[in-house]
């Protein structure tokens, strides 16, 4: 069984990775464009 507060970074680190993600997606499209 895994505790709260591990879980909670652990999901913390995984939504940061796909905003990271996303906004590097972004800035790609964005750069092709021009």
């Amino acid at each position: 069984e895994m505790p709260l507060e591990e879980l909670q970074s652990k999901y913390r680190k995984v939504s940061s990775l796909e905003k990271a993600q996303k906004g590097w997606q972004e800035e790609y499209e964005v750069s092709s464009k021009q």
